[in-house]
């Protein structure tokens, strides 16, 4: 190709070959350690080297040139529904995304769209950050799990709502946005715990449901919160700044939860299933003074930690 440009090449005048955006085409570095560029533009190809700029009309030359290109890839589709706490994959490209760490926005549809006029980063003001990825060389590959909140501007954690559209941003440089799509969010298929405004994936902070009510592993529910929970078998009770109690009489068909040395009400009572002792909700919040609450349009038990 090089070759091509000194039997062939006529020189013109040089120009900017970038007036609106980045360079594209090869840059060439010789043995001699010399550089040049080689680009397209109107008039075919063209070459630049120091004061050397050579115009090159050859179609030839010019479908070698443009087979050391490799086609962009489009963007993947994404679902047009999805549930909440289910993980989906973003892949695709984009040559204009020059930073490694990418954003994950959701905008919730709304009537009227305010841009974000700051340098925050948020394609809008309502959007919400939902994940990171990253990316090389504008080729990104990677998946989130779509939860149940989103960070806004002001550092507060906010519903998603359920219909928005996908954007990807990059953390700097670049055309700042790649707007993925829009989708429909729907419930969860099983119940999952959002910790903070996460998901909690593991499987050991994972709730039931049962006879309408949540309820959720109490000994991992306290490692997390930073509590101390006792079992005791003689009395078969879970025992939160409890001494254990005087043991029943007969066999027992049901744990009992003690919090600060006094039964708790009825309502709060535990269950076993599968060796694990289950706790509603509510009895959280009276054990550890956690905000634990459920929400129904993403079917997540979400607690906030102090």
């Amino acid at each position: 190709m090089v070759q091509a440009f000194a039997k062939k090449g006529k020189p013109v005048k040089a120009f900017d070959s970038t007036p609106y955006s980045f360079f594209y085409g090869l840059s060439l570095t010789f043995s001699n350690k010399g550089d040049a560029s080689i680009f397209g533009s109107t008039g075919g190809l063209y070459l630049e080297s120091g004061s050397t700029f050579l115009q090159l009309d050859d179609i030839s030359v010019s479908k070698d040139y443009s087979s050391l290109f490799v086609r962009n890839e489009e963007i993947a589709e994404i679902p047009a529904t999805a549930r909440f706490g289910e993980k989906i994959r973003l892949k695709g490209h984009d040559p204009l995304l020059f930073s490694p760490e990418l954003f994950v926005y959701w905008t919730p549809n709304a009537e009227t769209y305010s841009s974000s006029s700051d340098s925050s980063g948020y394609p809008y003001d309502h959007s919400l950050l939902i994940g990171t990825g990253t990316q090389q060389f504008g080729y990104y590959d990677f998946s989130i799990t779509l939860p149940a909140y989103g960070k806004a501007k002001d550092g507060t954690m906010k519903f998603l709502e359920s219909k928005g559209s996908l954007s990807l941003y990059v953390a700097y440089g670049g055309n700042g946005s790649r707007t993925l799509g829009e989708m429909s969010l729907l419930p969860a298929a099983e119940p999952f715990l959002s910790v903070d405004g996460k998901p909690a994936l593991d499987a050991a902070l994972r709730p039931i449901l049962r006879e309408g009510r949540a309820l959720l592993p109490l000994r991992s529910i306290a490692k997390l919160a930073g509590k101390s929970v006792v079992w005791d078998k003689a009395s078969w009770s879970a025992l939160i700044r409890s001494e254990p109690p005087a043991p029943r009489k007969g066999a027992y068909s049901f744990p009992q939860l003690w919090i600060d040395g006094k039964l708790a009400a009825p309502e709060l009572q535990p269950i076993l299933r599968d060796g694990l002792t289950y706790v509603p909700i509510r009895a959280l919040t009276a054990a550890f003074g956690i905000s634990v609450s459920w929400n129904a349009a993403s079917r997540s038990v979400d607690i906030e930690l102090p």
